[in-house]
Protein backbone atom coordinates (compact mmCIF):
# COMPACT_ATOMS: atom_id res chain seq x y z
CA UNK A 1 0.00 0.00 0.00
CA UNK A 2 2.79 2.39 0.82
CA UNK A 3 4.73 2.19 -2.55
CA UNK A 4 1.26 2.63 -4.43
CA UNK A 5 0.95 6.06 -2.38
CA UNK A 6 4.35 6.81 -3.00
CA UNK A 7 3.50 6.49 -6.91
CA UNK A 8 0.69 8.28 -6.92
CA UNK A 9 2.40 10.84 -5.03
CA UNK A 10 5.20 11.00 -7.34
CA UNK A 11 4.00 10.85 -10.63
CA UNK A 12 0.42 11.79 -10.20
CA UNK A 13 0.35 14.99 -8.00
CA UNK A 14 1.77 17.91 -9.51
CA UNK A 15 4.96 19.52 -9.20
CA UNK A 16 4.76 22.94 -7.81
CA UNK A 17 8.21 23.33 -8.13
CA UNK A 18 8.22 22.89 -12.29
CA UNK A 19 4.99 24.74 -12.25
CA UNK A 20 5.60 28.53 -13.35
CA UNK A 21 3.98 31.18 -10.38
CA UNK A 22 0.77 31.71 -10.73
CA UNK A 23 -1.11 34.48 -8.90
CA UNK A 24 -4.59 35.47 -9.08
CA UNK A 25 -4.07 39.31 -8.51
CA UNK A 26 -2.54 41.92 -10.14
CA UNK A 27 -0.54 44.11 -8.28
CA UNK A 28 2.50 46.35 -8.12
CA UNK A 29 4.10 48.06 -5.34
CA UNK A 30 6.17 51.09 -5.34
CA UNK A 31 8.10 53.70 -3.18
CA UNK A 32 8.72 57.19 -3.89
CA UNK A 33 10.38 59.15 -1.51
CA UNK A 34 12.47 62.24 -2.07
CA UNK A 35 15.97 62.10 0.04
CA UNK A 36 16.35 65.58 1.11
CA UNK A 37 20.61 65.43 2.11
CA UNK A 38 20.86 63.99 -1.32
CA UNK A 39 18.32 66.22 -3.49
CA UNK A 40 16.94 63.14 -4.63
CA UNK A 41 13.82 60.74 -5.87
CA UNK A 42 14.36 56.97 -5.64
CA UNK A 43 12.06 55.22 -6.69
CA UNK A 44 11.95 51.24 -5.75
CA UNK A 45 9.40 49.47 -7.96
CA UNK A 46 7.77 45.73 -6.98
CA UNK A 47 6.46 44.13 -10.03
CA UNK A 48 5.66 40.28 -10.63
CA UNK A 49 7.78 39.13 -12.97
CA UNK A 50 5.28 36.85 -14.80
CA UNK A 51 3.23 39.64 -15.23
CA UNK A 52 6.63 42.20 -16.16
CA UNK A 53 7.78 39.73 -18.82
CA UNK A 54 4.32 39.24 -20.28
CA UNK A 55 3.69 43.47 -20.54
CA UNK A 56 7.75 43.33 -21.96
CA UNK A 57 6.75 41.12 -24.22
CA UNK A 58 3.64 42.96 -25.34
CA UNK A 59 5.53 45.78 -25.95
CA UNK A 60 7.94 44.15 -28.19
CA UNK A 61 10.48 42.94 -25.97
CA UNK A 62 10.18 39.26 -26.05
CA UNK A 63 12.51 36.40 -24.51
CA UNK A 64 14.95 39.20 -22.32
CA UNK A 65 15.01 36.30 -19.76
CA UNK A 66 15.39 38.53 -16.84
CA UNK A 67 17.41 37.81 -13.77
CA UNK A 68 18.93 34.65 -15.66
CA UNK A 69 21.95 33.43 -16.69
CA UNK A 70 21.25 33.89 -20.68
CA UNK A 71 19.49 37.19 -20.05
CA UNK A 72 19.77 39.78 -23.44
CA UNK A 73 22.83 42.14 -22.73
CA UNK A 74 20.31 44.72 -23.70
CA UNK A 75 17.62 43.76 -21.52
CA UNK A 76 18.39 46.53 -18.53
CA UNK A 77 17.81 49.33 -21.17
CA UNK A 78 15.34 47.67 -23.03
CA UNK A 79 13.07 47.43 -19.24
CA UNK A 80 13.65 51.06 -18.10
CA UNK A 81 12.42 52.39 -21.78
CA UNK A 82 9.25 50.29 -20.90
CA UNK A 83 9.09 51.39 -17.52
CA UNK A 84 9.57 54.89 -18.14
CA UNK A 85 6.67 54.60 -20.99
CA UNK A 86 4.40 53.55 -17.91
CA UNK A 87 5.75 55.16 -15.23
CA UNK A 88 6.68 59.08 -14.54
CA UNK A 89 7.11 61.37 -12.16
CA UNK A 90 6.79 65.43 -11.78
CA UNK A 91 7.90 67.43 -9.04
CA UNK A 92 6.79 70.91 -8.90
CA UNK A 93 4.95 69.98 -12.31
CA UNK A 94 7.75 69.55 -13.86
CA UNK A 95 9.10 65.89 -15.32
CA UNK A 96 11.82 64.75 -13.40
CA UNK A 97 14.32 62.63 -15.29
CA UNK A 98 14.01 58.91 -13.85
CA UNK A 99 17.03 56.73 -14.69
CA UNK A 100 17.05 52.46 -14.05
CA UNK A 101 19.76 52.07 -11.66
CA UNK A 102 19.08 48.29 -11.46
CA UNK A 103 17.17 45.70 -10.61
CA UNK A 104 17.13 42.46 -8.44
CA UNK A 105 14.92 38.77 -8.07
CA UNK A 106 12.84 39.17 -5.08
CA UNK A 107 13.69 36.57 -2.25
CA UNK A 108 10.49 34.24 -3.31
CA UNK A 109 11.67 34.44 -7.14
CA UNK A 110 8.41 35.47 -7.74
CA UNK A 111 8.93 39.16 -8.21
CA UNK A 112 11.32 41.50 -9.40
CA UNK A 113 12.74 44.71 -7.61
CA UNK A 114 13.88 47.67 -9.65
CA UNK A 115 15.37 50.80 -8.59
CA UNK A 116 15.39 54.10 -10.44
CA UNK A 117 16.12 57.68 -9.26
CA UNK A 118 16.22 61.29 -10.40
CA UNK A 119 18.96 63.08 -9.95
CA UNK A 120 19.38 66.55 -8.73
CA UNK A 121 16.09 67.64 -7.48
CA UNK A 122 14.93 70.67 -5.54
CA UNK A 123 12.59 69.98 -2.56
CA UNK A 124 9.58 70.06 -3.87
CA UNK A 125 6.52 71.12 -3.31
CA UNK A 126 4.37 68.47 -5.01
CA UNK A 127 4.73 65.03 -6.84
CA UNK A 128 2.77 63.72 -9.34
CA UNK A 129 2.93 60.31 -10.22
CA UNK A 130 1.64 58.09 -13.04
CA UNK A 131 1.91 55.00 -12.72
CA UNK A 132 0.23 52.78 -15.77
CA UNK A 133 2.43 49.59 -15.24
CA UNK A 134 0.31 46.80 -16.70
CA UNK A 135 -3.05 48.25 -17.04
CA UNK A 136 -2.57 47.49 -20.63
CA UNK A 137 -2.46 43.75 -19.81
CA UNK A 138 -4.87 43.34 -16.78
CA UNK A 139 -7.93 45.34 -16.22
CA UNK A 140 -7.78 44.62 -12.54
CA UNK A 141 -4.46 45.80 -12.43
CA UNK A 142 -3.77 47.64 -9.41
CA UNK A 143 -0.66 49.84 -8.56
CA UNK A 144 0.18 50.71 -5.09
CA UNK A 145 2.17 54.01 -4.22
CA UNK A 146 3.55 55.15 -1.07
CA UNK A 147 5.58 58.86 -0.96
CA UNK A 148 7.68 59.70 1.53
CA UNK A 149 9.31 62.92 2.11
CA UNK A 150 12.81 62.94 3.99
CA UNK A 151 11.87 59.57 5.78
CA UNK A 152 8.26 60.67 6.69
CA UNK A 153 5.38 58.90 5.18
CA UNK A 154 3.41 62.03 3.05
CA UNK A 155 0.67 59.69 1.20
CA UNK A 156 -0.51 56.46 -0.13
CA UNK A 157 -2.83 55.74 -2.81
CA UNK A 158 -3.31 53.06 -5.55
CA UNK A 159 -3.86 53.74 -9.40
CA UNK A 160 -5.62 51.17 -11.57
CA UNK A 161 -6.48 51.08 -14.99
CA UNK A 162 -9.18 54.31 -14.64
CA UNK A 163 -7.31 56.36 -12.79
CA UNK A 164 -3.55 56.42 -13.44
CA UNK A 165 -2.15 59.53 -12.01
CA UNK A 166 -2.39 61.23 -9.12
CA UNK A 167 -0.63 64.41 -7.31
CA UNK A 168 0.00 65.15 -3.65
CA UNK A 169 1.34 68.51 -2.11
CA UNK A 170 3.30 68.56 1.13
CA UNK A 171 3.77 71.10 3.83
CA UNK A 172 7.00 71.82 5.06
Amino acid sequence: MLKILSFLLLFLVPDAYNQPYSHEFYISKCLIEYVESQKSIQVTLHVFLDDLERGLANAGYEDLHLTEENELPAADSLLEVYLLQHFAIKANQENVGLSLLGKELSDDYAALWCYLEALPVQPPASISVKNSLLTEIYDDQQNIINIKYSGKEEAFFILSGRETEKTTSFIH
